[in-house]
């Protein structure tokens, strides 16, 4: 069954122009989990978000615009906590830059997400994500240029392929680029945004076709005949199907992005996903 929502079967958003700055883009791989543990724990703590929201206490995230970019937690308890003793948080995928920085509008800024629903409203977000990553989607996007303290159904999205691409007015430099955690020793040819990265490591690079239709090859022939970690490429139309291995035991592969040509032809591969890096000064 599809998504009861009134924006999930839109389809996938192919509009690669500049990013507005009230979208946040987080990948579902680490909001459903988050949303699970809500959904799931005996119990729940206060949070800022319920507070100001006046939200009773249920099962939510808390959405966050920090110094570190925008973030999802869960309001479980017990609570999620990692290694290093920060609560678990997904986080916004963005760009940071000299410029612009991410593309949070605010700092500071919380809001409420429930996971199963308000008092009167059917609409469980937990379930929707879930349906959502079933159907075929990979991301997540909050819509919070008219934010209401309580994030509901009307500002979010989901979609196969990663909208809000590129940081607004920035030059484009030719160098070549190699991933070694996706794609082994490969290095390819590509247009990478000057002085602006990803924040979870890497360039922002994109690729003409060409060089696209050869990293298809690359990692086909590398999955065959080497042995370890390779992501697979295929084709699907005119865009590109990401997929990695399976992490829950089972063989195969499972896809997790899905990646359209841009304006001018060229192709964002692992954009927000992949810590593409230079090379052009280390040869």
């Amino acid at each position: 069954m599809a998504p009861a929502h009134p924006r999930a079967d839109q389809p996938a958003d192919r509009n690669l122009a500049p990013a507005a700055a009230s979208r946040i883009w987080f990948h579902l791989d680490d909001v459903i989990p988050l949303a699970a543990h809500a959904a799931s724990t005996p119990s729940h703590g206060l949070t800022s978000a319920q507070l100001l929201a006046r939200a009773p206490l249920m099962p939510a995230l808390a959405w966050e615009a920090t110094l570190d970019g925008d973030r999802l937690i869960s309001n479980g308890q017990p609570g999620w906590f990692d290694a290093d003793g920060n609560p678990h948080a997904a986080r916004g995928r963005t760009w940071v830059g000299p410029r612009y920085g991410t593309i949070a509008p605010a700092l500071d800024e919380v809001g409420f997400l429930p996971v199963r629903g308000m008092p009167g409203s059917t609409f469980h977000l937990v379930d929707w994500l879930q349906q959502a990553a079933a159907g075929g989607a990979h991301w997540l996007n909050l819509d919070i240029t008219h934010r209401r303290p309580v994030i509901g159904p009307s500002g979010l999205a989901v979609s196969d392929q990663r909208g809000d691409l590129y940081p607004p007015g920035a030059t484009w430099a030719e160098a070549s680029v190699a991933c070694v955690p996706a794609t082994g020793g490969g290095l390819y040819p590509a247009l990478v945004a000057d002085g602006y990265a990803s924040n979870r490591g890497g360039v922002l690079a994109r690729f003409d076709r060409d060089t696209a239709a050869r990293m298809v090859d690359d990692l086909q022939r590398a999955r065959a005949h080497q042995p370890g970690f390779h992501a697979v490429l295929r084709w699907a139309g005119d865009r590109i199907e990401v997929y990695t291995e399976n992490t829950d035991g089972l063989t195969g592969l499972r896809r997790y992005d899905v990646v359209g040509p841009d304006p001018d032809g060229r192709y964002p591969i692992g954009a927000y996903l992949w810590p593409w890096l230079c090379m052009d000064n280390l040869l």
